[in-house]
């Protein structure tokens, strides 16, 4: 009998090793929009911004200023070692908000806009999480507002027109990712210089900060934007203060006291009130401000949720679509410093030509053009 030849001896190798040797490079992919039906992808993106401890935090920035304080931390800038950059950091305490922290990362890292603050990393040290975000270089929206020559109220010209656009986009696309921010307010919308290829433009960039409050809510094709009902009824308060330069709420006592007596219910503390409460502001409003902007406001402060409308139907409203240019890009060459308030027209065949005229009060609407504004 013939002996077989032995076999030559062969090294096994590890698994993982064997397949990393077989394996083509991989080729970086573009970041899908993330769901909720698959939380897999949210630790994906999260762990990948994951930077490193106090030790590296330390060896790549340096904290140079103090930028405010929050609710569940307080925010520093901090500038980059090596390139000189400057960004905002945001210190978390861990321990009893360490679930936050992660409920925050999880639905920041998913958002990827020009007017939502961008999440460049994050450090975890024994003690507290350290977020790395863009600078808004101007403050927040109240504190630019607060030093605006003419005031902070707007009106509803151009000015008010290109905020609410950002405002709407930002929002449109947290809808559209499944998520609602749920604090939406003045001091969480920051704000940038314009780009350099806006030159010559005082309107600054939008920034939106702060997820540390946000929710999922589930997606339905083609109606994302419909369940965000409360993020728009803050976007509508926001919209009011733009245009008449006042609170939606009223704060004094006595006054409280007179809407009560009048069996009109408005409840500063929760931000809620009923729809004669609503009329009311409304035609405060009116005397700042044309039809078209008016229909707009009516259509977000609906006090009813399932009338208000959406982010995404929002961002159609004549009145929002003025503030786009062809390309699709923002116009922000409106000048920010003037004092005027301005009145467009509903006339669709008008939009994108909103006066920068001042405007010398409030145009008489005709029959056509009255709106009901009660729920």
């Amino acid at each position: 009998m013939v002996a077989k030849a032995a076999e030559p001896r062969q090294f096994l190798v590890p698994t993982p090793m064997r397949r990393a040797m077989i394996a083509p490079k991989p080729v970086p992919m573009p970041i899908k929009p993330l769901d909720f039906q698959t939380p897999s992808r949210a630790k994906v993106l999260t762990d990948a911004l994951f930077a490193g401890g106090a030790a590296e935090f330390a060896a790549n920035y340096e904290e140079v200023g103090f930028l405010g304080k929050g609710e569940f931390g307080e925010v520093r800038r901090a500038r980059h070692r090596e390139t000189g950059a400057q960004f905002a950091v945001k210190h978390l305490p861990q321990s009893a908000q360490s679930r936050k922290e992660s409920h925050e990362l999880s639905l920041h890292t998913r958002m990827s806009h020009e007017n939502i603050v961008s999440l460049q990393g994050y450090f975890e040290t024994d003690t507290e999480t350290l977020l790395v975000m863009d600078l808004c270089d101007q403050g927040s929206l109240l504190q630019v507002l607060n030093r605006r020559p003419g005031g902070r109220r707007l009106g509803g010209g151009k000015e008010c027109a290109l905020i609410m656009h950002q405002l709407l986009s930002a929002l449109e696309h947290c809808h559209s990712n499944a998520c609602e921010h749920s604090d939406l307010k003045l001091d969480n919308i920051m704000c940038a210089s314009p780009p350099p290829e806006d030159e010559g433009s005082e309107l600054p960039v939008l920034k939106l900060i702060d997820f540390g409050n946000a929710q999922r809510i589930s997606v339905q094709t083609g109606k994302h934007s419909q369940v965000a009902t409360d993020d728009m009824w803050h976007a509508g308060l926001i919209f009011f203060q733009l245009i008449t330069g006042q609170c939606f709420f009223v704060q004094d006592l006595i006054e409280l006291e007179s809407l009560e007596d009048q069996g009109v219910f408005v409840d500063p503390g929760s931000m809620t009130c009923g729809s004669e409460y609503v009329a009311l502001q409304m035609n405060v409003a009116r005397k700042f401000c044309d039809p078209m902007t008016l229909d707009l406001l009516g259509k977000m402060l609906k006090p009813d949720k399932a009338a208000r409308i959406s982010a995404q139907d929002a961002l159609e409203h004549p009145f929002v679509r003025a503030a786009a240019r062809e390309d699709g890009k923002l116009v922000r060459k409106a000048s920010f410093s003037s004092g005027s308030t301005t009145v467009g027209s509903f006339d669709e065949s008008e939009i994108g030509q909103i006066s920068d005229e001042p405007n010398h009060g409030p145009p008489t609407p005709s029959k056509a053009q009255i709106i009901s504004y009660t729920a």
